[in-house]
């Protein structure tokens, strides 16, 4: 008896409820979890402090993105209904620099995985190649948003079922 339907694996890959499963990575897998919804199996809240498993996750994309190495494979997971709010931080508020990083969202509908736009000159860049979003909804928390995302003179960047949406007041988000 085999033990699996599916011997040679999937070589179109697997998606569940839109999510990419991965089935094979040469990096490290880090966890980011701020939301005070707990998972089921994670022990604490998310605190830089821990060491980003999915049961003690880091609290931050940015500090994740500081344990990553470049080209190495490594994938940034956020927990269900992880917000990283940019809090105002202007241009580069969160900068994208590590060559190779996934970072791949879990939830659906408000718990989402999302990263947000508090002031009108936020700015997620993206300033090395090969970074790819999954599942993120990227959100814009004030009426008008000058530059949302400036991909920066870099290839392979990629976004797979990601949403863009204006915040409360009618606006835009570029």
């Amino acid at each position: 008896m085999a033990n699996s339907n599916f011997p040679n694996g999937f070589a179109s890959g697997v998606t569940i409820r839109g999510i990419p499963l991965q089935q094979l990575h040469p990096g490290e897998v880090f966890w980011v979890n701020n939301s005070s919804v707990l998972a089921y199996g994670q022990d604490v809240n998310g605190s830089n402090g821990n060491d980003g498993s999915f049961r003690k996750p880091f609290s931050s994309i940015t500090y994740a993105l500081t344990q990553c190495k470049a080209n190495r494979g490594d994938i940034i997971a956020l927990g269900v209904g992880h917000n990283d709010s940019l809090a105002a931080g202007g241009a580069g508020a969160l900068t994208f620099n590590v060559a190779g990083v996934a970072i791949v969202g879990t939830g659906v509908g408000s718990l989402k995985s999302a990263i947000t736009s508090t002031g009108a000159t936020d700015t997620i860049v993206v300033s090395a190649a090969n970074i790819s979003f999954s599942n993120i909804s990227f959100e814009a928390g004030v009426a008008d948003v000058a530059i949302g995302v400036d991909i920066s003179a870099v290839d392979g960047i990629s976004f797979d079922n990601c949403l863009f949406t204006e915040g409360a007041a009618a606006g835009t988000f570029n």
